[in-house]
């Protein structure tokens, strides 16, 4: 099936990263449904009040060629991509 740029652009993250993908497989870690809480108000009235943030991120990466020998800071994990929520919603972020 073929969508439209419109369609692929509100469709499913995986159904993105498939429509983007190419020849070369790639592994594909998914976050859904992962919920924080965040102070991003645009207008005066909304600041100071946090609001319920939803993400789903499909990330693609190429395979690892050579061996990671066990090296937990070279591997994509969960972890790795809510962290990197938190810290872009940081104050400071």
């Amino acid at each position: 099936m073929t969508m439209s740029d419109i369609e692929l652009a509100f469709a499913h993250p995986e159904d993105r990263a498939e429509a983007s993908a190419g020849a070369a497989p790639r592994d594909r870690i998914s976050l859904r449904d992962h919920v924080v809480e965040a102070d991003i108000g645009a207008f005066q009235k909304e600041r100071g009040h946090k609001q319920r943030l939803r993400f789903n991120v499909v990330v693609e990466v190429r395979p690892v060629t050579e061996p990671l020998e066990d090296d937990v800071d070279r591997i994509l994990s969960y972890d790795r991509i809510t962290e990197a929520i938190d810290a872009e919603l940081a104050p400071n972020g």
